[in-house]
């Protein structure tokens, strides 16, 4: 459980797994093609709030007036994290089942654009999401893909003894010394941190509406593997997020 979990306090994961690692794996399926532009770190930063820890980063080229910097996103502890921009969020839950299984829910939440609304919902939609193909391989072509892969070949707890913890590394250290501190609080009867006693409670949490300094996609793009029947609604969600933007309507900062 901690190592999944421990992925959120890492920010500069995204420079290597998802930028560098991912447009190799790109590379090989799409011979001949660009990749991308490794999105390089300058800074990040870590500061505890009332609900756990607030993540910000800042990119080569960037400013600290940029929203991945001046706003950030949050990690609720002690087992939550909160991603997304102005048009789409997501909550990731990792719930330890025994001592080296975790259940990972990710629960993906798609607004509606200014003078649009969403397609009425029934039911949540749902799947199980896959994590080997038919060949065995770990699947990396798609971003959650990869951090469940890097999460898994550290083996089933991985070898803390053997750390060498870097610049790098100060909001996972952070997070150990905020999980050591609650146990402590519950150990001596106390209610560790994000215990509610009522269920009128409501958590107000940062959150980048501009994300990397681009706007949210408006094409539909898998995070994780398998297919999603909440397609055709999500997309038409993202149709109004195409017409506000082509009207005009914001223009990003970053």
């Amino acid at each position: 459980w901690l190592q999944c979990q421990e992925n959120s306090l890492d920010p500069v994961h995204l420079e290597w797994l998802h930028s560098y690692m991912g447009n190799y794996v790109g590379s090989l399926r799409n011979a001949g093609t660009e990749v991308l532009t490794r999105r390089r770190h300058s800074k990040i930063g870590f500061d505890r709030f009332q609900y756990g820890v607030i993540k910000r980063r800042l990119i080569q080229g960037g400013s600290e007036e940029d929203e991945d910097w001046k706003e950030g996103h949050p990690v609720l502890f002690p087992n939550i994290l909160l991603v997304g921009n102005e048009v789409k969020a997501t909550l990731q839950w990792r719930v330890p089942v025994d001592d080296t299984h975790t259940y990972h829910v990710t629960l993906y939440t798609y607004r509606a654009a200014p003078g649009s609304s969403a397609p009425t919902q029934s039911a949540v939609p749902y799947r199980s999401v896959p994590l080997t193909s038919e060949d065995g391989r770990y699947i990396t072509n798609v971003t959650f893909n990869q951090d469940y892969m890097a999460w898994i070949t550290q083996g089933s707890i991985a070898q803390r003894d053997k750390e060498r913890l870097g610049q790098s590394d100060v909001g996972i250290i952070e997070y150990r010394k905020l999980l050591a501190e609650q146990v402590n609080v519950a150990l001596d009867g106390g209610d560790p941190m994000n215990v509610f006693r009522s269920l009128h409670n409501a958590v107000d949490a940062p959150l980048e509406k501009v994300k990397l300094g681009h706007r949210a996609p408006t094409k539909y793009i898998p995070q994780e593997a398998g297919i999603s029947q909440a397609v055709p609604s999500i997309q038409a969600v993202l149709d109004g997020w195409a017409q506000h933007y082509a009207d005009g309507s914001r223009v990003p900062s970053g």
